[in-house]
């Protein structure tokens, strides 16, 4: 929390229309929490995975002990932002096939090529 680095980032790029930290209820104080972000508290015991026996179309016991400010973007900027994420995975992507496009080559070449595996 100190230091707010990360906090800063998200808030900055506009990730979300509204910011908040979950945390059991007394862990932190509304003043830790950065200015563009609100502050969700829920009780410890119902945070304990033995308790924790919700039907999934309930909610948890949630507090709004910080509201969080609504933050606004316009399109054009998120639309870039999804962009580039979109972007760095096809890249991220394509390095991986290439890498295993040269593992099979290798392979290839290691045991006497293609050639020899169909003669």
């Amino acid at each position: 929390m100190y230091g707010e680095t990360k906090f800063l980032t998200i808030a900055r790029y506009r990730l979300a229309d509204y910011l908040f930290v979950l945390a059991p209820r007394g862990l932190l104080r509304p003043s830790e929490i950065p200015c563009e972000w609100g502050l969700l508290e829920c009780d410890q015991h119902a945070l304990r995975a033995e308790q924790l026996n919700l039907d999934p179309s309930e909610a948890l016991p949630l507090r709004i002990r910080k509201p969080a400010p609504q933050l606004t973007t316009n399109d054009r900027r998120r639309q870039r932002l999804l962009r580039n994420i979109a972007v760095a995975a096809t890249r991220a992507a394509a390095r991986g096939l290439c890498a295993a496009d040269d593992e099979t080559s290798a392979s290839r070449t290691a045991s006497g090529g293609l050639n020899s595996e169909l003669g």
